[in-house]
């Protein structure tokens, strides 16, 4: 840092006058909200959280703000003209493309100055003193201060009394590593770490400054608040975790305005407030619980809302529970070519209703139009799973031989998606929860007709007429499982020596050779209950996408080994024979039952310690235990596999 610039900033009481806030970002995680309104401007208690934060550095006596955009530049500059800051002036930079935190600080390099200043994202929710961070670079005399915190996030960063020693710790979450929380305040000198043009990093511009043995602080202040929001679950914490804040008078109860939202808001307790825009509708008879309701939003009676966002202009008029869901409106959310497609089947403004992420790298979304009727949106990628291109044929092929498909409305392989029928809210899962046996033993006997009749019907039509069909089960794709099953499950949560793992995987080669013996018959791949809809009496089988030749009784355990419903022993056995008397001519063994599901269980494992990995399918990581148990289960009756007990003792202790 020049010496005069230096002793400027290092005068008593001096606080940096320029700010930097990143707000560019078009928050591909928080999709599709960030189609209707940009992510700085989404509200936080009613009130833009690119607001939050401008308000929070006028508190600090910054005069120079300085905002970074890429998208929606026009909506947040008029939202923008509306703020009273009659101390504050406020500067614009846009990128034409998005150019990395570095490389959007030297884009804008003629609006900062000789000046210190503080960098910080909009997308986080914030309350902290800046005082001991201008106190640290008086003392230091850093590259940068960034501010850290050892209490939440993927604490990635290691530091050590105060200094920062890598930001991309090989040791995650242990002691000694932090999260970083997405302010700096800088050195100009920065600017000579970072390339003059394109995308950069400034992380990469900080740990080249590392290598050349410059300093780069960092503070893990106490009494502060710090919510990152990235998706739609986080944004809704950030809801919660405000509000608790506001009650308990803590950092970050600022946040929480009472007065910008619905009296509705607080009329229940603090955990459970909900932030209702004023303008929002709200029917007598509905209720919304630990909810977020945008401007302009309606809902109509017997509508029950628990964990949703409903984005600007949606009207929601069907009664019935809504959990964990969210809402935008179609003239926002949709291409036009789906535009058209839906109104072929929807009369009206249409809602989308983003359904969660599922494990087959496809997007799926309910359209209704004014929720009296409604389709599902299929959004696929053919160039990661080149499956998904196959779903429009199988499921014409599926429906003219008699099996229980959604109908297919609508198919795009240009613009790769398709719409299909709604086959309802309810599936499988769900319909077991308030199931008495004998309720559940008729809803699995409905299922093994339509499994036989693939099985059976589905095998002879496809030996007269083949149609595109994924790889079949072969010991290859079985190897593929167990690989998976090693890969993204076992090695990460325990150390093997080489010994352990030949063992294991012998162990398996023995399931697989087993399976690879048996006659092959058209399967679904994934028979579980979570794709399995019932609605109105009727029944669909989907997530066919999948479906090849193979062992029936791989099928057969996908359905009664499924860890997302309890069926006890007696009962898979008394449904195992339930399917052997509908299907007499190729029935399945309890041993080759048993070696199904060992295989299957082994494959989901595996699934779900990849998925668990992922922001949008963490939940996946719920099911592992069950799974364990049940493969538990299975392995008890293979005693050629208890007698080494390789495999069973190594998951003993996952």
């Amino acid at each position: 840092m020049p010496l005069n610039v230096r002793r400027l900033f290092l005068m008593k009481n001096a606080h940096p006058k320029t700010a930097f806030i990143l707000a560019a970002g078009f928050g591909t995680r928080l999709l599709p909200l960030s189609l209707v309104h940009p992510k700085p401007l989404m509200p936080l208690w009613g009130q833009p959280m690119l607001e939050h934060v401008i308000r929070m550095l006028c508190t600090w006596h910054v005069e120079r703000i300085i905002i970074n955009l890429h998208h929606e530049t026009k909506q947040i500059r008029r939202a923008l003209e509306s703020l009273d800051l009659p101390n504050v002036q406020i500067y614009f930079s846009t990128e034409p493309t998005i150019l990395g935190t570095g490389g959007a600080l030297a884009h804008a390099q003629g609006l900062l100055d000789s000046n210190p200043f503080w960098l910080l994202n909009a997308d986080v929710a914030s309350s902290l003193n800046p005082a001991p961070f201008v106190n640290l670079f008086h003392r230091q005399q850093p590259l940068a201060a960034l501010w850290l915190t050892d209490r939440a996030g993927p604490r990635t960063v290691e530091m050590q009394h105060q200094h920062i020693a890598n930001f991309r710790s090989k040791r995650p979450g242990t002691s000694g590593t932090f999260t970083f929380c997405g302010l700096h305040l800088l050195s100009p000198e920065i600017l000579n770490w970072i390339p003059r043009q394109g995308f950069s990093s400034i992380i990469t511009a900080y740990e080249q400054a590392l290598k050349k043995d410059r300093v780069i602080a960092g503070l893990n202040p106490s009494n502060i608040f710090w919510s990152d929001i990235g998706t739609p679950q986080q944004y809704l914490d950030a809801h919660l975790q405000t509000v608790r804040a506001h009650q308990l008078k803590l950092p970050g109860g600022e946040l929480c305005n009472p007065d910008a939202v619905a009296p509705a808001s607080f009329a229940a307790s603090v955990e459970e407030a909900s932030a209702i825009d004023l303008s929002a509708r709200i029917a007598s008879t509905a209720s919304v619980t630990r909810s977020v309701l945008w401007e302009n939003t309606r809902l109509g009676r017997g509508v029950k809302l628990d964990r949703c966002i409903v984005a600007s202009g949606v009207t929601l008029l069907a009664p019935g529970e809504y959990r964990d869901a969210l809402f935008t409106p179609g003239a926002s959310t949709l291409t036009a070519p789906e535009k058209r497609a839906a109104s072929k089947s929807l009369d009206g403004p249409i809602t989308v209703e983003t359904l969660p992420p599922r494990g087959s790298n496809r997007s799926f979304y309910r359209l209704s139009a004014q929720n009296k009727e409604s389709v599902l949106l299929i959004r696929y990628d053919d160039a990661t799973r080149p499956e998904n291109m196959h779903y429009a044929g199988h499921t014409r092929w599926l429906e003219k031989k008699g099996l229980p498909v959604p109908r297919l409305l609508h198919q795009s392989r240009k613009h790769r998606f398709l719409i299909m029928e709604d086959g309802g809210r309810e599936d499988l899962t769900n319909r077991m929860q308030k199931s008495s046996a004998a309720e559940a033993r008729r809803l699995y006997r409905r299922v093994l007709d339509a499994v036989v009749l693939l099985h059976t019907t589905g095998t002879c039509a496809l030996t007269r007429k083949p149609i595109p069909l994924e790889k079949p089960f072969d010991h290859a794709l079985y190897s593929w499982e167990h690989a998976l099953f090693f890969d993204e499950f076992l090695l990460p949560r325990k150390r093997l020596t080489d010994q352990q793992r030949k063992a294991v995987a012998k162990e398996l080669q023995t399931i697989a050779d087993l399976l690879c013996e048996q006659p092959q018959v058209l399967i679904h791949r994934d028979l579980q209950s979570s794709n399995i809809l019932l609605k109105n009496r009727r029944l669909f089988l989907i997530d066919y996408q999948g479906m090849r030749l193979g062992a029936a009784a791989y099928d057969l355990a996908s359905l009664l080994y499924d860890p997302y419903v309890m069926l006890d022993e007696p009962t898979r056995l008394a449904l195992l024979n339930d399917y052997n008397m509908k299907n007499p001519e190729a029935p399945i063994t309890p041993r080759l039952f048993f070696a199904g599901g060992i295989q299957r269980l082994i494959q989901t494992l595996g699934a779900y310690g990849r998925l668990e990995k992922r922001p949008g399918t963490a939940r996946f990581a719920a099911y592992i235990p069950p799974a364990l148990h049940r493969l538990d289960s299975a392995l008890l009756h293979f005693p050629e596999l208890t007698k080494t007990q390789q495999l069973t003792q190594i998951l003993a202790s996952c």
